[in-house]
């Protein structure tokens, strides 16, 4: 069978390539909304919200790393800078502790 993509392109589908897509759909995406609840839960909105920033850190580093392949300069500043916010908006909502 052959299928249409939006990009203009063929593809053989296949039954390991429908299995494929079933994992990813079901098993990744369960797996992803699972984690995502549980962090709500524990981190509150906000805290949640500040980790899933790293979302686009975590895609191009594993990207870069399945493609053997370097980051630019500006992509390692930028994901400095978003790994910077993100610790920074953790470190500013916790509670001050009391001195003993």
């Amino acid at each position: 069978i052959m299928a249409f993509s939006p990009l203009g392109l063929w593809a053989r589908v296949t039954l390991p390539s429908l299995l494929l897509l079933l994992y990813i759909a079901v098993v990744i995406q369960g797996v992803a909304w699972a984690l995502w609840f549980y962090s709500v839960r524990g981190l509150g909105g906000a805290g949640a919200s500040a980790t899933a920033m790293l979302t686009p850190v975590v895609a191009i580093a594993s990207t870069a790393a399945m493609l053997r392949k370097g980051l630019a300069a500006p992509e390692l500043a930028a994901a400095a800078l978003v790994v910077a916010g993100s610790l920074l908006s953790q470190l500013a909502r916790r509670p001050a502790r009391a001195a003993r």
